[in-house]
This record gives C-alpha cells, structure tokens and sequence, in this order.
C-alpha cells in the first residue's frame, strides 16, 4: 500500500532592489511504503533461568518462564538462542504434549474481510547445549493465526530443517485472506514432543501485501546484522 510523502522546500528567490525570500510548500507525490501490521523480533528481556552455550556454534542462550506478551502453555521454560548483540531467536523445545506452546496476549487488525495478507518469518533449526537436542529432518513447527473465540483462522506448517552446525534460518512468505471477524493472534507450537528442538522463530511479521513483505522485511536485515537468510522457503497451509 503506498501513501502520499509530504516534503518541505525552501527557495530564495532575489527580486529587483530587494532579496524576497519566499517559502514555497509544495506537496510531492512520491511512493513510501508504510509498516507491518504486526511485528514481533523476540528480543525483550526475560526473567531468566538460565544461560548456555550453543551446541557447535557458542552462541549465546538464554531460558526463562515466560517470555512477555505471550502466554505460554507447559511447564518447560522458553529457550533463546543470540544471533547477534541483542538479536534474539525463539526456539521451541518440548518432552511431552502439550508443552512450550506460546499465543499472542493481545489481537492486532489484520483481518478485514476479503483482503489478502502476507505472513514474513524467519524459521530455522535449533539446538541447546547438548546435539541430541538438535532439530532432525522431518521435524516441524505450527504456526496458526486465532479468532477472538479461539477458533482457527488460518494453520501453517513450517519446516526448518535438519540442524546443520551454522544456525542458518530462511526466510518464509505465507499468505491468508481475512474474514472480518475481527482481531487476531498467533499461536506457535511444536508438532511433536520427543524431547528435542522442533525449530526456531524469528521476525514474525503482517504485512498489507506480499510486495511491502518483501520490501521492509528484507530492509530490516542488515540493521540487525544477522547470519544470511537463504532462499524462500514455501510454507504449508493445513487449512
């Protein structure tokens, strides 16, 4: 969606026998693209539990309880890798059904009737101190987008592959079609619960339309100074 950019110019214009400087507003039509809808990058503080090191990398990790914002279900705490200063990366671990699934506090407006919405996320494999933690092939993450009445609006599946040594993420585009029922809210969880890391989310992201994804997502990198994304990655929407 592109809206009007204002600019202000000043001209000194001479005029015989005097210097009139006359202030001249003019109004440019150039193309800005505005922001997400929605964003969240995992980096506030937590309370934490503990720290680590990655397996095979070193990057920092951290756990704690809760992380705020979100509600989280189970009793296993919430784990974080570092990808760089004060760049941070949720990881989902879980030993038993029904553990380290996180929803979204509070709805956000995304969800006008008809309208077609893209999802950016940066999804990767995961690891805590120890390799039988890693994430295997086949393993995967659920990302689901709630109605007020808890209800399913949207379900993806993403892949994040094996755990490959380099804590590589890449970067996912998803789409849904709002249906005008109102505020929504994510829910994350693992499909599985065999003790090990089902994967890693980083800048979860709406966004009005698949170009401004592409377009503010990808300026976002470089500030953060993040390990390369790979290529896109195709998500699986289950309903």
């Amino acid at each position: 969606m592109r809206s009007l950019k204002k600019t202000s110019v000043l001209f000194n214009l001479p005029a015989t026998g005097s210097a009139i400087i006359i202030l001249l507003l003019i109004v440019c039509c150039t193309p800005s693209y505005g922001k997400s809808l929605f964003a969240e990058k995992f980096n506030q503080n937590i309370q934490e539990i503990g720290r680590g090191s990655q397996y095979s990398t070193a990057l920092l990790l951290k756990h704690g309880g809760q992380y705020p914002g979100w509600t989280k279900q189970g009793s296993m705490p919430v784990h974080f890798v570092q990808q760089s200063a004060g760049d941070w990366a949720l990881m989902i671990f879980s030993h038993a059904p029904g553990e380290n699934i996180l929803t979204l506090n509070e709805p956000f407006a995304a969800n006008k009737k008809g309208t077609d919405y893209t999802i950016s996320v940066d999804v990767g494999p995961g690891v805590y101190e120890m390799p039988w933690q890693a994430t295997r092939a086949g393993d995967k993450l659920k990302l689901e987008l709630l109605r007020k009445d808890d209800s399913v609006l949207k379900s993806f599946e993403l892949s994040p592959r094996k755990w490959d040594n380099k804590n590589l993420y890449y970067n996912t585009m998803l789409t849904y079609k709002g249906d005008g029922s109102g505020g929504i809210r994510f829910r994350i969880s693992p499909v599985g619960s065999a003790g090990r890391c089902y994967g890693a989310i980083d800048h979860l992201q709406v966004f009005a339309s698949e170009k401004e994804a592409k377009q503010l997502s990808a300026k976002g990198w470089p500030k953060e100074k993040k390990r390369p994304r790979k290529w896109t990655v195709p998500g699986r929407a289950d309903s």
